[in-house]
């Protein structure tokens, strides 16, 4: 059997192929329905499948991404696939949440957290989702994730807030004029992507007490927003998926074992656990 998973976050698509127990692997730009074509979709996809040689002995597809919770956009992912794949293959589309879930937690129930660009929260029953909260996305949401830690650094910087030597620094690093920032942020194609462009340069810095302060009050933020609605027991497992959770984990988990979360896992990306559960299933 050849089973092909793919996981599409904002940026990139990482995808595996499973055939005979060997795994083939292949990256491409993030895809989502919602902002590409299905001419596009369907492109890239072709692009995948050519560069894996998957179409021949192909039998199933689980493809996991963002825009994915209306039947429209979920067809057009499927559509995209159609196009390349022969007609018995079996075409699975699923949320981003419920990638998360299953890579980091597998089969066991608990809380999953996505703190990546952007952050999200469920209550995972072993199989699906069974309990979600609101999203709003980075411009009225996101706290403590990759998106909204950008927009905490570069308002320091617009505003020349942050201390001089951080500032001469940012201004080594990224040589970026007011207008730069203001253009890629309110005119760009992914602004959600080029802000969460400046974690890096935060994570290096993150000792630096102004940085570690506003880390601080994200991730607050986030526990109280995203997990704490979702608490519904003494220390519950908790499952946590994204670059942010993983690079700042030295900060994350005391302020989780304070709030009476049992963290359990942090993966930096759904992919791999991704491929275990559908090896296993």
């Amino acid at each position: 059997m050849s089973i092909l998973v793919a996981d599409s976050g904002s940026t990139k698509t990482d995808w595996r192929l499973l055939q005979d127990g060997k795994i083939r692997q292949s990256h491409s730009e993030g895809l989502n329905p919602y902002f590409h074509s299905e001419e596009r979709l369907s492109r890239i996809v072709g692009q995948v499948i050519t560069d894996l040689q998957a179409a021949e002995h192909l039998d199933t597809v689980h493809f996991y991404g963002a825009g994915l919770g209306e039947p429209e956009t979920q067809a057009k992912i499927k559509a995209a696939f159609r196009l390349h794949v022969a007609p018995h293959v079996s075409i699975h589309t699923y949320s981003d949440m419920l990638a998360a879930a299953r890579a980091a937690a597998g089969q066991e129930p608990g809380i999953v957290g996505i703190m990546g660009t952007g952050g999200n929260a469920c209550r995972y029953d072993g199989s699906q989702s069974i309990q979600n909260v609101a999203a709003p996305g980075y411009v009225f949401g996101d706290e403590g994730c990759g998106a909204w830690i950008g927009i905490q650094l570069l308002k320091g910087v617009l505003r020349q807030d942050w201390p001089q030597h951080l500032l001469e620094v940012f201004a080594q690093e990224y040589p970026l004029s007011t207008s730069d920032i203001l253009a890629a942020t309110y005119k760009g194609p992914k602004p959600n992507t080029f802000l969460a462009g400046f974690v890096p340069f935060v994570e290096k810095h993150q000792q630096e007490a102004p940085f570690r302060e506003m880390l601080l009050e994200g991730f607050r933020s986030y526990i109280r927003y995203y997990l704490k609605p979702l608490q519904t027991m003494d220390k519950p497992p908790l499952f946590l998926v994204g670059g942010v959770a993983h690079s700042f984990q030295n900060l994350l988990m005391p302020l989780l074992r304070q709030e009476g979360f049992q963290l359990k896992r942090i993966l930096p990306k759904p992919i791999a656990g991704l491929s275990l559960y559908h090896q296993n299933g």
